[in-house]
């Protein structure tokens, strides 16, 4: 399941107010937390935020999504099979060269 968001940018730890997150009525707007932002970029569940919250909102908003990496890196993968005649193997996760 994929969720939405405005861009998290690297200036998301000084006020946020780009970005701020609608709650119920009466209750003013907040900001993303720096787990919601890790979550929304890709990061796996378990990821340890090891910074503080300001260099982690930093790192986050400078940082690629991981599936966009994931797509990107496939689609190189791809062109370089086709371009130089490099074969990629999954199953030993090295370059070959076709024979």
């Amino acid at each position: 399941m994929y969720k939405k968001t405005n861009t998290i940018s690297a200036r998301y730890y000084m006020d946020g107010s780009e970005i701020l997150i609608n709650q119920v009525p009466d209750k003013n707007p907040r900001k993303l937390t720096p787990k919601e932002c890790d979550r929304l970029q890709g990061f796996p569940k378990k990821f340890l935020i090891p910074v503080s919250d300001t260099q982690a909102y930093r790192q986050f908003g400078n940082s690629v999504a991981v599936r966009v990496e994931e797509l990107i890196a496939h689609n190189m993968v791809g062109a370089i099979e086709n371009s130089v005649g490099f074969q990629y193997i999954t199953n030993q996760q090295e370059l070959v060269h076709k024979r």
